[in-house]
C-alpha cells in the first residue's frame, strides 16, 4: 500500500512539473510571440516612416517639377511674345547653295537686327540652317549678278569682313576687304559685290543702277550712244563737270562724252533772275564770261544755257541753271513766248550817259565801280540778294544801293 501511495505521489509531482513546464513554455510562446508581435510593429512603422519620407520626396519633386514646367510655361509664353512662327514660307535664304537652298520661316517678336543690312526690326525671315535674320522688307540680293559696270566677270554677292575678323586673319591681303566702291569710291557697307580676279567692288546702291547699253535716240546728240564701262575721268560734253561716280556715255564717231542725267538736259528754260529765256548751247566762241549764278568763269568749250537776245551776253552753267533753286522745271522748248515775256524784255535799264544808267526800280543813278575788298565786302546785290563778288558793279551815287555788272546787259 505505502509502494502505491508513494508511486502515485511520484506520478502526481512528475505530473506537476509538467505541467509547470507546459506553463513556462508557454509563457515562453507567448514571449516570442510578443517579441514577434512587437517586430512586426517596429517593422510596419519602419516601413510607414519610408513610405511618408518618399511620399515627401515624390510630392517635392513633384512640386520641383510643377516649378519646371512653370518656368518653361513662362519661358514658351516668352517665346511666344518674342517670337511666333506663322508659316513656313517659299523665301530662300540668300547665303544658301543654289543646289541646297535653305527654306526661311516668317517671325514676329523682338527687334533684331537684320543679317543683311543691319537694321532693326520685329518682323523678318529666319534661316534655322544659317541661323541668320532678314527683315521682311529688306530687298534679297542675288548671289551673283552681270553688271554694266564691270562686264568682264560676273560679281558674288558677299560680306566685308570686320576689324576684328581682320585682325585675327593670318593672311595680310584678303579677298574679303574693300575700303571703297570701284565705282562711287564711296565707303561699302556689310555687302557688296565683288569680282576677285579683278578686286573689283561695287556697293549696293551702285548695284540698283542699271543703265542701258545703248541709247539709240538721245536727245542730246544726232548719233546713237554707247554706255561707258569706266567712270568718266574727263568733264563731260555737255556740262564740263568730271563725275566719276556716275554713269556716261559716248559716241566714238564724234569723240562725245556725256554723262547718263546730262543727256536729258532741256533745250530751253526761264530763270526767274533773267527776263529773257535761256537756250542750251554745246559751245561758244571764245571769249571770257562768267556763270549768272554762281558767277564763275564759264568754259565757253562745254556745253552752257546762254541768251539768244542781241547785245546780251548773260550765261549760266548747265548745272547752275537747272538747278532745284534756280529752275521751276519747265522746259519751254516748244511753248510761244508769251505776252508778259515779252513785256519783260522792254529795257530795266537806260544809259544815262558815260558809266551811268538808270535802273527803273531805284530813283538814284547808279555808276559802274571797281570792287574793294574793304569797302564793298559786305555788300549784296539788290536784284539777286547775292553778295558782290569782286569785280565792277553798279553803286549808287547818293546811297548804299547796289547792283551786280551782268545786268547791265539789259541797257537799250
Amino acid at each position: 500500500m505505502v509502494e502505491l501511495e508513494e508511486k502515485e505521489e511520484e506520478l502526481e509531482e512528475d505530473d506537476d512539473i509538467n505541467d509547470e513546464q507546459e506553463l513556462e513554455e508557454e509563457e515562453d510562446d507567448d514571449d516570442e510571440e510578443e517579441e514577434e508581435e512587437e517586430e512586426e510593429e517596429e517593422e510596419e512603422e519602419e516601413e510607414e516612416e519610408e513610405e511618408e519620407e518618399e511620399e515627401e520626396e515624390e510630392d517635392n519633386d513633384d512640386d520641383d517639377d510643377d516649378e519646371e514646367k512653370e518656368e518653361e510655361d513662362n519661358d514658351d509664353d516668352d517665346d511666344d511674345d518674342d517670337e511666333e512662327i506663322e508659316v513656313l514660307c517659299k523665301v530662300i535664304c540668300p547665303r544658301s547653295h543654289p543646289d541646297h537652298p535653305h527654306t526661311l520661316s516668317f517671325r514676329t517678336g523682338k527687334a533684331i537686327t537684320c543679317y543683311s543690312c543691319g537694321n532693326q526690326s520685329g518682323v523678318y525671315y529666319y534661316c534655322t540652317t544659317c541661323d541668320v535674320r532678314f527683315k521682311k522688307d529688306c530687298p534679297f540680293h542675288s548671289n551673283k549678278i552681270t553688271h554694266p559696270y564691270h562686264l568682264q566677270h560676273p560679281l558674288t554677292y558677299i560680306r566685308l569682313n570686320t576689324e576684328s575678323e581682320i585682325n585675327n586673319t593670318i593672311q595680310t591681303q584678303s579677298p574679303f576687304i574693300f575700303d571703297a566702291c570701284s565705282w562711287c569710291g564711296n565707303k561699302p557697307d556689310t555687302w557688296v559685290y565683288s569680282c576677285y580676279i579683278c578686286s573689283f567692288c561695287l556697293c549696293v546702291p551702285c548695284s540698283k543702277n542699271t543703265p542701258p547699253l545703248t541709247i539709240a535716240n538721245p536727245k542730246s546728240h544726232h548719233h546713237p550712244l554707247l554706255f561707258l564701262p569706266r567712270p568718266l575721268l574727263v568733264p563731260c560734253d555737255a556740262c564740263g563737270l568730271v563725275r566719276a561716280s556716275e554713269a556716261s556715255y559716248t559716241c566714238f564717231q564724234c569723240n562725245y562724252m556725256v554723262h547718263e542725267s546730262c543727256m536729258s538736259l532741256p533745250r530751253v528754260i526761264k530763270l526767274t533772275r533773267h527776263s529773257h529765256r535761256l537756250s542750251f548751247t554745246p559751245f561758244l566762241p571764245p571769249s571770257v564770261l562768267s556763270c549768272g549764278v554762281c558767277y564763275r568763269a564759264v568754259d565757253v568749250r562745254f556745253g552752257q544755257y546762254s541768251c539768244d537776245h542781241e547785245d546780251c551776253f548773260y550765261v549760266v552753267h548747265s548745272k547752275c541753271a537747272t538747278h532745284d533753286e534756280v529752275w521751276d522745271g519747265r522746259e519751254l522748248e516748244w511753248e510761244p513766248e508769251s505776252q508778259e515775256e515779252a513785256e519783260d524784255d522792254v529795257a530795266s535799264f537806260k544809259k544815262v550817259g558815260g558809266d551811268l544808267i538808270k535802273y527803273f526800280s531805284h530813283d538814284h543813278h547808279l555808276k559802274l565801280e571797281n570792287y574793294d575788298g574793304v569797302r564793298d565786302a559786305k555788300k549784296q546785290c539788290e536784284a539777286c540778294i547775292l553778295p558782290i563778288d569782286p569785280r565792277c558793279f553798279y553803286g549808287c551815287t547818293q546811297c548804299d544801293y547796289s547792283l551786280h555788272e551782268w545786268f547791265q546787259v539789259q541797257v537799250h
